[in-house]
């Protein structure tokens, strides 16, 4: 019995020792626990009694657990637990720790502070009762969970009226509720918190506020809901910031931002704030970040460094629900921020920014230094729904940079952009914007499905110093797709305007596709090129008061792809002219394929000089099939310039327009060469009109167009029509409109200088012979200037060109197909050449004239008929004595229209004694119509040759 009695006592003895001394793991950890048991905030006094059981004794203010906290040496872990409700000590709730002045810092590293739950909510609430902050954290390494912090309202002290103020490295803060009450609801003013939670100076780093499994709610406080300030590396994930979320989510404002990161040089001139991260890459890591009364998240200080916003809810949560919009931006970044970079690197959880007041992004000075290399390089979904199927507007737009150095950045190969449904433009770019490139971004419609979610506006640039644009779809917006106003040098290539993401179904755009103001060095189209079609305007247009250096090459305007296949074939027409340029220089076009339904014009130039139109399609498709027939997808006309200064329109293919191929209006020193190819239009060829002067058309090939293959109208002079193969065009081949042509009596009719190409007359008098020979005349003048001209329609310093006509027409057409050769005229206004193979060898010769001014002249055509007659006069039988001479008459007559010369007549087969002579023995020469006498005389021999019969 002794024995067993010693051993009882032993045990209450070692019992006794356990609850008279702090709770000590003897793990690894080695925990040492300090137990809060009363919601009093009571003074320390004696540290050595109080916090060290776990028994409801009421001794142990959270005051009290801090000071012995803090008073611990060593760097062992402390956890600090509240055994208020689990040993019943109080009552009911609200459970409410209403501080007298603010609790001590906490100072001790690795400390948790831990409280009650009931089914994940809080139970417990700190109200700092007008303190500067709630709980302060200079320790580092610690962990709040569980606790309802309000009442921090002044900003007087130190801690700026902080929920919590965090001033050193590696602390945790979860399941927590930051400026609201143990009700969800806000408290009176006087009980709110100024700020939820700051993060300050440089040693505060590595927090992490929020944990996937124990977000946080910060909501409800006077000021902003998370500050940063001169602060590295620090985490902000899975927390609810400016809402309350239970099974639905309600509006619980932060007074300014939900989120600030800043750097305060005046705290700290050498401070910086970088590395910080706000949100993850999976559902369960995003914030909520809704309803706060400024922006949303706002980045700051020209010493913040590569903020990273990652998968983020702002403005949003629930498809179901309606937008929980912040009062400003959803993000501003402002004060010269550097490398802040904003998007999801999860396509399946992207960050939303949809529903705020202002911009979904909004970059700017501020009222400081321009923000550097801002990049929006992640999945983002801006303007939207959570699931993209629903707009949630932001009011102002989807993205703002207004100011911003280094290069401004949308989209990227690891993340696109997903723009709808915004209540400004989708993307607008400011005249402070050094550099901006966007890629793979979609504004108005989204990647894999045909429905718009329309902008007030596509993408704007205005006043920015350089742009590149590519991989990029825009379609359906009001107002605009894409504007460019007064650009210094923008890229855009590889795009999609118009249609879905996929090519396939016409969007189309409320005006033109891509509009450009006043700006320079702008390239449309480079190596992949851009789609336009379906928009309610022009595809490209470009006009304002100046613009410089213009390129816009290999891009596709009008078609979409069919169904199944992956060629532009299918006609989505734009309700304008493809291209359309006005009131610019330096402009290049090259290799753009155009198409249409008929209705506008393929490439519309007004007001321009120093044009180069090149390598383009317009009009037509190959057919996808592999038929050797064009398939038409028709312009109205091909090309048309209008009061355009010098221009050259080279290897363009145009064809099955529903009218000219080319049309000219009041231009000058434009040169149409190097084989064109313009065929099959419902119209002219090219038509030359209004005051135009001084047009080259040359090697080019101009075929079976309605109208004529070169129509001058109007007074247009100076249009040089020379060395092009025409054929097949319906009304002829040149025309010059109001002129008539010289009929071999004086006066010429015309006698109008204002007539095209001053009425000139072709080549008359015309002679070929069957050598080759070709000679003729023109009108000539003696004076040199073309406005003193007698008669107008002279040929001065003349040249004529000679012309074949197409081999391969069952009859010859009268148009030049085949330039012979080009000759000129001597001073009495008379020309003659050689033709090798000479005029007969050909069904059909076509003249015109050029003179010294380049006004070229209708065709006039040849046809060479050789037909030589011999019509016997006398008896081709006579009798005769021997001896005696015999004449025999026949007449040679010229009955077709080529001269003939060197003609001689022999004769051969007579009998052995006999003599024959012809008269003339000489060689002559027949003009058409003409005849000649000839004569030969046989004389036979005498009675005793052998070839006299008796």
């Amino acid at each position: 019995m002794y024995r067993r009695r010693v051993w009882w006592i032993a045990i209450l003895l070692f019992i006794a020792s356990i609850l008279l001394w702090p709770k000590v793991s003897l793990g690894q950890s080695e925990v040492t626990e300090f137990f809060v048991d009363t919601l009093a905030d009571t003074a320390v006094t004696d540290l050595n009694n109080h916090c060290i059981d776990s028994l409801a004794n009421n001794n142990c203010s959270l005051r009290q657990a801090i000071a012995k906290a803090n008073a611990t040496s060593g760097t062992n872990p402390i956890s600090i637990n509240f055994n208020l409700i689990t040993e019943g000590t109080v009552g009911t709730p609200p459970y409410v720790i209403t501080l007298t002045e603010r609790l001590p810092p906490l100072t001790r590293p690795n400390v948790v502070i831990s409280a009650d739950l009931s089914f994940g909510t809080p139970l417990i609430a700190i109200n700092a009762n007008g303190a500067d902050a709630g709980l302060v954290l200079n320790g580092g390494n610690a962990t709040i969970e569980g606790l309802v912090i309000y009442g921090a309202s002044s900003d007087a002290g130190s801690y700026r009226g902080s929920g919590i103020y965090i001033s050193s490295a590696g602390n945790t803060v979860r399941n927590c509720i930051i400026g609201l009450q143990l009700d969800g609801t806000v408290p009176p003013d006087a009980q709110r918190n100024r700020n939820g939670i700051v993060i300050i100076g440089s040693a505060a780093r590595n927090n992490q506020i929020g944990d996937v499994t124990k977000p946080n709610t910060i909501a409800g406080n006077i000021a902003n809901g998370i500050v940063i300030t001169n602060a590295s590396q620090n985490t902000i994930k899975a927390n609810r910031i400016g809402v309350l979320f239970t099974t639905s989510t309600v509006a619980r404002s932060n007074g300014g931002y939900g989120i600030q990161i800043l750097s305060d040089l005046t705290i700290d001139p050498n401070a910086r704030t970088e590395l910080n991260i706000v949100g993850g890459a999976t559902n369960a890591e995003r914030n909520i970040i809704g309803a706060n009364s400024l922006s949303g998240i706002l980045i700051g200080g020209t010493q913040t460094y590569t903020t990273t916003i990652s998968s983020n809810l702002i403005g949003v949560n629930l498809d179901g629900e309606p937008a929980f919009g912040n009062g400003g931006d959803g993000i501003r970044i402002e004060d010269g921020a550097r490398g802040t970079m904003i998007g999801s690197p999860n396509v399946t959880q992207p960050l939303v920014i949809s529903g705020n007041n202002g911009y979904g992004i909004h970059v700017r000075s501020g009222g400081g230094a321009a923000p550097v290399q801002t990049m929006i390089n992640g999945y983002t979904v801006i303007g939207l729904s959570r699931s993209r199927t629903s707009t949630r507007p932001n009011n102002q737009g989807g993205i703002r940079f207004s100011e911003s150095t280094g290069t401004a950045t949308i989209g990227s190969d690891n993340g696109d952009v997903q723009i709808g449904g915004n209540g400004g433009p989708g993307i607008w770019i400011g005249n402070g914007v050094a550099n901006a490139t966007i890629t793979r971004t979609f504004v108005g419609v989204l990647p894999n499905v045909t429905t718009t979610f329309v902008n007030n506006g596509g993408i704007q640039f205005d006043g920015v110093a350089e742009v590149t644009m590519t991989r990029s779809v825009i379609a359906a917006n009001t107002n605009y797709d894409v504007h460019i106003n007064n650009v210094g040098r923008v890229t855009l290539d590889g795009n999609i305007i118009g249609l879905s993401a996929d090519g396939r179904t016409a969007l189309g755009s409320t005006s033109a596709g891509i509009t450009v103001v006043n700006s320079a060095n702008v390239t449309i189209g480079d190596s992949s090129g851009n789609v336009i079609a379906a928009t309610n305007g022009p595809g490209i247009e470009i006009g304002g008061t100046t613009n410089l250096t213009i390129t816009i090459r290999a891009n596709t305007f009008g078609l979409r792809r069919d169904t199944t296949g992956d060629a532009f074939s299918v006609a989505a027409p734009n309700n304008g002219p493809a291209i359309r340029v006005g009131n610019s220089a330096q402009i290049t076009i090259a290799n753009n394929l155009i198409a249409g339904d008929g209705s506008n014009t393929g490439i519309e130039l007004h007001n321009v000089e120093q044009v180069t139109v090149q390598q383009n399609q317009i009009g037509w498709i190959a057919d996808p099939n592999g038929g050797s027939n064009p398939l038409p997808r028709p312009a109205r006309i091909g090309i048309a310039l209008t009061n355009v200064t010098t221009a050259t329109l080279a290897a363009n293919q145009i064809r099955l327009n529903a009218d000219d191929g080319i049309q000219l209006t009041h231009s000058s020193a434009i040169t149409i060469n190097n084989n064109n190819v313009i065929e099959q239009n419902n119209g002219d060829g090219v038509q030359v009109g209004g005051t135009s002067l001084g047009v080259t058309i040359t090697t080019n090939r101009l075929r079976a167009n309605t109208g004529y293959g070169v129509r001058v109208t109007d007074n247009a002079r100076r249009v040089s029509i020379t060395q092009n193969q025409m054929a097949a065009n319906t009304l002829g081949g040149i025309a010059l409109v109001n002129t008539t042509l010289y009929n071999g009596t004086l006066p010429d009719p015309d006698q109008n200088l204002d007539r095209p190409n001053h009425s000139i007359d072709p080549p008359f008098n015309l002679q070929l012979f069957q050598d080759g020979g070709v000679s003729g005349n023109v009108f000539t003048s003696t004076a040199e200037q073309e406005a003193n001209l007698e008669p107008v329609s002279a040929c001065v310093s003349c040249s004529i060109q000679i012309y074949s006509t197409d081999p391969d027409l069952p009859t010859p057409d009268e148009q030049g197909w085949q330039q012979l050769a080009n000759v000129s005229v001597n001073g009495a206004g008379a020309f003659s050449t050689l033709l090798s193979p000479p005029p007969q060898s050909y069904r059909q010769l076509v003249f015109a004239a050029t003179d010294q001014f380049g006004n070229t002249s209708v065709f006039r055509s040849f046809t060479p008929v050789f037909d030589l007659r011999l019509i016997p006069i006398d008896p081709i039988e006579q009798s005769a004595a021997p001896g005696s001479t015999i004449n025999y008459r026949l007449r040679i007559e010229n009955h077709g229209n080529l001269g003939v010369n060197r003609i001689r007549l022999t004769t051969t087969g007579t009998l052995s004694g006999w003599t024959a002579t012809v008269a003339p023995s000489e060689r002559f020469t027949l003009l058409p119509g003409a005849s000649q006498l000839l004569t030969v005389t046989l004389t036979l021999p005498t009675g005793s040759h052998p070839s006299v019969q008796v």
